[in-house]
């Protein structure tokens, strides 16, 4: 039998009485009670209801529910709300019998009859079909209880009866309102809650008729959403935390170089065989009993999605291309078309498939395919795939792996390279196969590179990864494996031993107009680690300029993607001093890949010198200005009106910027506090999940005390963060306003 504790514990139940007892026969009676209590002479009575289910009596129930009738407004009008005001008590009613009593009462009788009749049709819902296979019965019943908040005539009777009742304090009108607009929520909860029993008993099935007699209710739409995201919560966070440990799982044990293949391999297997044969079973179940167009069902999904995609990603590292691919398109099956987790699956199958595609010829020992594209490809695997092989990785063989590399990139030079130069004259350097082409070049030199560490070679790898990062678009996928691989050199072994220099480049194997491409290399010195980029309200250390790009390869129509840029220190956003220059690769989002140094321009000479003088010269008149004891009377300029003005709005502009400082910390701390409440019932949830699911017997009364605790708190967290985005959205355009009032009072 489902438990109602809506009538079961209904206080007018306890005290034996009607709805619309007055506040004096109330407090008799429950006087009376108590005495018959301690005598242990207590007597059923006409409103005990046993058909309802059993009554437990005791003197603690009894004052109890005299507290509930007499102290709270509000808790008297639910308690009045779900039990029974007419004269006639329903005593004799019985379960069996209780159709029939539904069908002879008028259904347009007095406010109070239809009051009556509504509760009956519940309990009749309730008692006959907890399982909800009666979808009319159900449907019946939230009509009549549609019909009852929408009867004016009967809250203006419940209002009467507070006010005759002699009740202190007497229920006000908002009072009422307030109850009438929570009423369809109870009714609402109360199935919600015997849909949360059956998921818990492992009854799929009659979970989802409960949720379909709520969808079909129809009761406000907000309102059932709500409910469903109560009642789906816990599992639905489950899943979500689920996918989110295994991506971080997997992302950890990433080895993000040549060397980590065949590990990141074993990794992501693993990864995906817990994903089929746990997560996509539950993903599957929790969408079939939300149903398929759910909230809920989008959101699991969207998380289920952005876990393939991490996989995805991370078996390039694995060097799978092709499950990876597979991968990204089950993703996209998943997500919803109009999620932005789909903008970014279909992102990362515009990077993989052209690698994808090459790696499904055949590759190492098979016969090389037709097309030279085929062969040029054959060609890179078979070199890389001979020289990853023969590299010992340990320290006891620098000197056997630096032949090993050396014979590697001398194939580079030979064979590699002037093939590629065919393949690029023929196709075009921008086409989809000369890309490939370039990339296929780019990634053998990649292995090459990571190779090279193996032989103590740090300054050799980092030359041939940059060279073959020039070789692919700066936002590639190959590009940015390149770039991450490059980002580890300045931090990692590169001081361990002394290394030979790389040569920055080889004039004789490149071809163009005599003399321009070694132009652009010479007097170039590797670097140790990339210099600083950063400014503070404008002073600091940035780039300017672009000179001396790679130029064009007059055979392949090759262009390269370095240029000498100028390292200047800047005051106020104006180039003052030039430090040195640089051969960079820009890969995006103001980064830039280091490659060489180079010396001064004669112009950037003049320009230092220059600075200098007029720096010596402030400095001179600032000296003779202050020494002097003469001084003129200062006269204010419109821009010095200007200048106070903007002043002003950023003194202005300073409190709120505290201010939100202030709420900003107090809303993290608020949600950092919320987190700790919401992790033991967290735990508590999981641990009677555990034990349902084993089969054993849980107290259900605290188990959903632990949903009902957890969902509060997760729904007063995410209020909070929605709060903190919007103050610290205002918070971040307020200090950008003010940085450029700063720079325009600094002018």
């Amino acid at each position: 039998m489902p438990k109602f504790e809506h009538f079961t514990h209904n206080a007018f139940r306890l005290l034996g009485l009607p709805g619309h007892a007055s506040l004096d026969t109330i407090q008799k009676t429950e006087g009376t009670l108590r005495r018959a209590l301690k005598l242990k002479a207590v007597r059923s009575t006409t409103w005990d209801m046993s058909w309802i289910g059993p009554l437990e009596r005791t003197e603690t129930d009894v004052r109890e529910a005299l507290g509930r009738l007499t102290s709270n407004p509000s808790n008297r009008l639910k308690e009045r709300l779900f039990w029974f005001n007419g004269d006639t008590p329903l005593d004799s009613i019985s379960k069996i019998s209780l159709d029939s009593v539904i069908k002879g009462i008028p259904h347009s009788g007095t406010t109070t009859k239809s009051h009556d009749l509504a509760l009956l049709q519940l309990l009749a819902a309730l008692l006959q079909d907890p399982d909800f296979t009666d979808s009319n019965r159900w449907a019946k019943t939230f009509r009549a209880w549609k019909d009852l908040v929408a009867d004016e005539n009967y809250w203006a009777s419940v209002l009467e009866s507070e006010i005759e009742g002699g009740f202190e304090p007497a229920a006000t009108a908002d009072e009422v309102d307030r109850v009438r607009s929570e009423a369809l929520r109870i009714l609402a909860d109360i199935v919600a809650g015997m849909a949360r029993d059956a998921i818990a008993q492992g009854q799929d099935d009659r979970f989802q008729r409960a949720v379909k007699a709520l969808r079909d209710s129809e009761l406000p739409t907000d309102l059932v959403t709500k409910v469903e995201n109560e009642t789906f919560g816990s599992r639905e966070d489950s899943f979500s935390d689920k996918c989110t440990t295994l991506r971080r799982e997997c992302g950890d044990k990433m080895q993000r170089d040549e060397a980590g293949v065949d590990a990141n391999r074993v990794a992501c297997a693993e990864a995906l065989a817990k994903f089929n044969s746990e997560l996509e079973p539950e993903l599957f179940k929790l969408t079939g009993l939300a149903g398929a167009d759910s909230d809920i069902s989008r959101r699991s999904r969207e998380a289920a999605a952005s876990l393939l995609v991490s996989i995805a990603i991370d078996y390039t590292w694995a060097n799978e291309f092709i499950t990876s691919e597979k991968l990204l398109n089950r993703a996209k099956e998943l997500a919803p078309t109009d999620s932005i987790i789909n903008e970014k699956i279909v992102e990362q199958l515009s990077d993989v498939a052209e690698a994808a595609q090459r790696q499904r010829h055949p590759k190492g020992s098979k016969p090389l395919g037709d097309t030279p594209q085929d062969k040029f490809e054959a060609l890179c695997t078979q070199i890389r795939v001979q020289c990853r092989d023969s590299i010992r990785r340990d320290d006891n063989g620098i000197s056997a792996n630096r032949k090993v590399c050396e014979a590697a990139l001398e194939r580079y030079d030979t064979d590699i390279k002037p093939e590629l130069d065919k393949l690029l004259k023929t196709l075009g350097a921008d086409s989809p196969a000369g890309r490939g082409a370039r990339e296929t070049a780019a990634m053998f030199l990649h292995s090459i590179g990571i190779d090279l560490t193996w032989a103590n070679e740090f300054k050799i790898a980092e030359a041939t990864l940059g060279e073959g990062l020039a070789l692919v678009p700066a936002k590639s996928a190959a590009a940015r494996r390149i770039a991450d691989s490059l980002e580890k050199f300045p931090r990692s072994k590169s001081a361990k031993a002394p290394r030979q220099a790389p040569k920055p480049s080889k004039p004789e194997a490149v071809k163009g107009k005599p003399g321009v491409r070694e132009r652009a290399w010479e007097r170039l010195e590797p670097i140790k680690a990339a210099p600083t980029l950063q400014t503070i309200n404008g002073v600091g250390f940035t780039m300017y300029g672009q000179t001396d790009p790679e130029p064009i390869d007059p055979q392949t129509g090759y262009v390269g993607n370095s240029y000498l840029m100028t390292y200047y220190f800047v005051f106020l956003a104006i180039p003052v001093f030039p430090i040195c220059r640089y051969r960079v690769i820009y890969t995006g989002e103001k980064r830039y890949l280091f490659l060489f140094k180079a010396p001064l321009r004669t112009f950037d000479k003049v320009h230092l010198g220059i600075s200098i003088a007029l720096c010596l010269g402030f400095f001179l008149m600032m000296n003779q200005s202050s020494s002097s004891s003469n001084y003129s009377t200062p006269s204010y300029s419109s821009s010095q009106t200007d200048k106070a003005s903007v002043r002003a709005e950023i003194e202005t502009n300073k409190p709120r910027i505290e201010e939100l400082e202030r709420q900003l910390k107090a809303n993290k701390s608020e949600i950092e506090s919320l987190e700790e409440e919401i992790a033991p019932f967290k735990s508590e949830i999981k641990m009677y999940e555990a034990e349902i699911e084993q089969g054993n017997s849980v107290d259900r009364d605290a188990y959903q005390l632990a949903l009902d605790e957890h969902n509060n708190r997760a729904r007063q967290q995410r209020a909070l963060v929605l709060k903190g985005k919007k103050l610290f959205a205002e918070y971040d355009k307020l200090i950008d306003d003010t940085n450029a009032l700063i720079r325009k009072y600094k002018k």
